[in-house]
């Protein structure tokens, strides 16, 4: 594996917290491409603006139900709320989504 190639695998790790095999692959198609992507992830996803990182999870949930998607890719963003400070209880009990991660 290439230096360049690594080094941006490393980067997409860094800015989403996980790599997928995807990934991988589009870094060894097209690395300009996976470097885009970044490019694009780190803008207007990671880097704080109006809305939170919570706030940020909490739509691309509703975005994802909305359309219908996998529920693997919906558990992604519903892990990376939890860890953003998402709850669905009240402040002084558990939440559902601290009891779905606790199990």
């Amino acid at each position: 594996m290439t230096t360049g190639k690594a080094a941006e695998l490393e980067r997409t790790t860094r800015l989403r917290g996980f790599r997928y095999g995807l990934h991988d692959f589009l870094a060894a198609l097209d690395l300009n491409a996976l470097k885009a992507v970044n490019d694009h992830v780190e803008a207007n996803y990671v880097n704080e603006s109006l809305l939170d990182r919570r706030t940020k999870e909490l739509l691309i949930m509703v975005a994802c139900v909305a359309q219908g998607d996998l529920v693997s890719h919906l558990q992604t963003h519903i892990h990376a709320a939890h860890k953003a400070g998402a709850t669905l209880g009240c402040p002084n009990q558990p939440s559902a989504v601290d009891r779905f991660w606790d199990s």
